[in-house]
């Protein structure tokens, strides 16, 4: 992307990227929030 100047980012910040850890909240298909709980939160 740098190279043939797609961005304006500098390289030296690309290269500082990292991949998120793989340590998370939700572990498991039962841990995530039905269409149901999604919807009774912002109502």
């Amino acid at each position: 992307m740098v190279e043939n100047e797609y961005t304006t980012i500098p390289e030296k910040k690309i290269r500082a990227l990292k991949t998120p850890n793989h340590e998370t909240m939700t572990k498991v298909a039962s841990d995530l929030l039905t269409p149901e709980e999604i919807t009774a939160m912002y109502r």
